[in-house]
């Protein structure tokens, strides 16, 4: 994590992370670094399905049609938090 710390503030870039079923422990990982608010920005656990659609914006339809652990639904997850994070 460190070595790659370095290269996304040598990039000016950030990262954000939105989880469900893993409960945090990829932020958890992520913020164990010393340092990582330089880089870190925005982590979001979106356990229940009702805050996959608030918070991240997924779609309704995609979670009926695919449910809350599914490629989709991941894609969307995505998006939502790099919204959040700007």
């Amino acid at each position: 994590m460190v070595k790659n710390k370095v290269k996304l503030k040598e990039k000016g870039l950030t990262l954000s992370c939105a989880e469900s079923c893993t409960g945090g422990l990829i932020a958890a990982n992520i913020t164990a670094v010393s340092g990582a608010s330089e880089v870190f920005g925005l982590g979001v656990v979106s356990y229940a399905e009702v805050m996959k659609r608030k918070i991240l914006k997924v779609p309704k339809k995609t979670l009926k049609n695919f449910g809350t652990i599914a490629p989709d639904t991941a894609y969307y997850m995505a998006k939502g938090v790099r919204r959040k994070a700007k």
